[in-house]
């Protein structure tokens, strides 16, 4: 995968996109081969982003929290849930209280 900002012909601004050989459009495909064969410049080389243990909780709260959100309809009040459906919303706010937060977490599944 290749990370590139593009400025495309009709859109005002730059954007972010990641292009790989293996894209469903072809025009992904085409960046990517267009950007290995040099076309937009020297590739720069990949250098991991590292967060702060505070970062990484914040975004593994912000994980929970989205997946919470859209499971939010199980808990509708006209609605009886299973109980595989509540352990799951409760092992999600349970997140951060796993013993290797926010190192390491184990996400649940439904």
């Amino acid at each position: 995968m290749i990370d590139l900002i593009i400025k495309w012909d009709t859109i005002d601004e730059e954007l972010p996109f990641s292009a790989t050989a293996e894209d469903v459009e072809a025009h992904g495909r085409e960046i990517y081969n267009n950007a290995l064969a040099g076309g937009y410049g020297e590739i720069a080389e990949y250098v991991p982003v590292v967060l702060s243990a505070e970062e990484l909780a914040d975004s593994i709260r912000a994980e929970r929290n989205n997946l919470l959100a859209e499971t939010d309809w199980m808990a509708m009040q006209d609605r009886t849930m299973s109980q595989a459906e509540k352990d799951y919303r409760q092992a999600l706010r349970d997140i951060t209280d796993q013993p290797t937060f926010p190192d390491s977490v184990v996400w649940p599944e439904l």
